[in-house]
């Protein structure tokens, strides 16, 4: 993934934060005591990266704003995101929370008597494609799978070797999808079993033009 994106792609992923309701008023002299809201630790602009765009999304061109809702407990922690209004795209939405909840920490809510209590606080994550629409090449990858093709050409077995995929790339499984194939011959022309491996690899090479 790093690769996929990289500077000559850089998404833009915005995140902001309605944090109007969630910040506390100045104190004033004669005021008693008032609850506050859960506030963000750091910068959450900064909770999501370009990386994350998934890779499925760049390849569809896929844009929009996912909002959503984070349940915080009395430690500060994300146990909870719920996507309030979709970006129109699930796999953004999808990815939008997962960073969230990964990434979000919190001054926790506190009531009257100053004590922690769990809150929520609701964002805004803005997914934008950059301008230069090139395609990016994917990051290094390697796949093996070995399947075994019965005397009728059906799949009688398939096993994965090894399964190496650039971050955020969908790991679809080789052997997920059901198959039919030709069967196999021999000299004589009978048909035959045969295992058949299969391996696919992604590299990147200097070379002198």
């Amino acid at each position: 993934m790093t690769a996929l994106l990289s500077s000559r792609l850089r998404a833009a992923i915005l995140v902001m934060a309605s944090l109007a309701a969630s910040l506390p008023a100045p104190a004033a002299a004669q005021q008693p005591a008032r609850a506050n809201s859960a506030r963000p630790i750091g910068s959450p602009a900064e909770w999501l990266d370009p990386e994350d765009y998934p890779q499925q999304a760049i390849l569809e061109s896929a844009e929009g704003v996912t909002e959503a809702r984070l349940e915080i407990d009395a430690d500060g922690l994300v146990r909870k995101c719920t996507v309030t209004s979709s970006s129109g795209f699930a796999v953004l939405d999808e990815t939008a929370c997962l960073r969230l909840r990964q990434r979000g920490v919190f001054e926790p809510a506190r009531n009257a008597a100053g004590e922690r209590i769990g809150g929520s606080w609701s964002t805004r994550v803005v997914w934008q494609m950059p301008e230069d629409k090139r395609m990016p090449f994917p990051g290094r990858a390697r796949v093996e799978f070995v399947m075994d093709i019965d005397a009728d050409g059906n799949i009688a077995d398939c096993e994965i070797v090894s399964m190496e995929l650039p971050r955020g790339a969908p790991a679809e499984s080789p052997c997920a999808a059901p198959q039919q194939y030709f069967p196999f011959e021999d000299a004589q022309g009978n048909r035959v079993a045969k295992r058949v491996r299969f391996r696919f690899e992604t590299t990147y090479e200097d070379f002198q033009p």
